[in-house]
């Protein structure tokens, strides 16, 4: 960390991850660290430019055509910052989380027209300006969402970023928010925590917040069109959805018990990683299956 490695570049797959190309953008940028893609053409790539870590500054690329051209869109004023992670709303907001060294303080950017455009938000509280490690951003929604980092607990914003305020869940250096659904989600950092809301209706106390128990969720090919599921008999499974890699939910027919503890779920996708989730009368468990 810290140092240059190599060239900035963008690789791509447009068969099913059978092959891939690669395109040097350090004409543009110096470092790059994080990608979003809106749908299969419109994405961003966030990282740095004019400089390394320490001393350049935080930039963000746009593509309309899947990646074979990008063009800069935002970059920052302030030396010393790095866009760091991206995450998108389930409501097509999208936001960045720039890491700053030195005497800048980190912030957040955001955009509401497929990253064409960006705005900074301060996550400062009162004159508290020293705050340093920001590394992730994980957004609900277009005005809920949270950011953490090393070494600090999580801020969070009920107003698309005006302000923030210190969050009352026990989410610590946090590197990566991920969200499935509005009510599904995790982040990863000091260790692995779950979101989970009961309804689709956001108020200030339903958030769940809690440390992902390691449960022995096993999901695996059971041939053509088929994923096998087990886990322990002691869990009443209540439903189970399946996921592409960028969080859309994939259709399938209702899942098969064909013993205790294990079922059959039935899907239409033909290559790639899915991820699945089963939700359970205690707790919601995921896996990943490569389909072949």
């Amino acid at each position: 960390m810290n140092d240059l490695y190599g060239k900035p570049h963008f690789t791509s797959t447009r068969d099913g991850g059978q092959n891939y190309t690669t395109l040097d953008l350090s004409a543009l940028s110096s470092t790059m660290v994080d990608v979003n893609f809106v749908d299969g053409a419109i994405g961003v790539v966030g990282g740095g430019v004019n400089g390394a870590i320490k001393n350049g500054y935080a930039t963000v690329l746009h593509t309309q055509d899947s990646g074979r051209t990008w063009k800069t869109v935002y970059t920052s004023t302030k030396p010393g910052t790095q866009l760091w992670k991206f995450s998108k709303s389930s409501d097509g907001v999208i936001a960045g989380a720039v890491q700053a060294f030195g005497a800048t303080t980190p912030y957040v950017i955001f955009s509401r027209d497929s990253g064409r455009t960006w705005t900074e938000s301060s996550i400062a509280i009162g004159t508290d300006l020293n705050l340093t490690g920001l590394q992730s951003v994980g957004l609900l929604s277009s005005e809920y969402g949270w950011v953490g980092g090393r070494l600090f607990s999580s801020r969070s914003t009920t107003n698309g970023g005006k302000s923030w305020q210190q969050d009352s869940s026990v989410l610590r250096s946090v590197n990566r928010f991920q969200f499935f659904s509005d009510t599904l989600g995790y982040a990863s950092g000091a260790q692995v925590y779950v979101y989970r809301r009961g309804s689709t209706t956001h108020t200030d106390d339903d958030e769940k917040v809690g440390v992902a128990r390691m449960i022995d969720l096993r999901v695996s090919n059971s041939g053509p069109g088929v994923i096998e599921i087990s886990l322990p008999t002691h869990f009443a499974v209540q439903n189970v959805s399946l996921y592409d890699m960028q969080g859309r939910e994939l259709a399938h027919e209702a899942p098969s018990v064909t013993a205790q503890g294990t079922m059959l779920l039935r899907h239409s996708l033909r290559s790639g990683v899915a991820i699945v989730v089963v939700c359970t009368d205690i707790d919601c468990l995921s896996g990943l299956v490569a389909i072949q």
